[in-house]
């Protein structure tokens, strides 16, 4: 590219559509990991929405409970981030699940 679209927030924010319908506008680290791994996120978000779609097709059928913040939940996250570490690696698939996560107090 020939300018440093990294450091371009207005490119970032219309780029593409980084705002995931069921999780909402992505936070700022997101943001950044977006922007550091441009290419790959758009396959992240679709490994998110895919991840979803099962998820909730497992809750439909009674296999899983807690769409939410429950088994469904977790199956999602964790069907997300294997989708993400086979498409690129397991370090570009953490720092989008880290930043996915900032700010969050999770199990305590």
């Amino acid at each position: 590219m020939p300018f440093e679209w990294w450091l371009d927030q207005d490119f970032i924010r219309n780029s593409g559509n980084f705002n995931i319908a069921f999780e909402g506008p992505p936070n700022a680290k997101e943001l950044a990991v977006f922007a550091l791994f441009f290419e790959d996120s758009f396959d992240h978000i679709e490994n998110s929405e895919l991840a979803y779609a099962k998820a909730q097709a497992l809750v439909a059928n009674g296999i899983l409970t807690g769409i939410t913040d429950g088994k469904a939940d977790a199956f999602r996250h964790a069907y997300w981030n294997a989708m993400g570490t086979a498409d690129f690696c397991s370090g570009i698939m953490k720092a989008f699940a880290d930043a996915h996560e900032w700010g969050k107090l999770g199990l305590q």
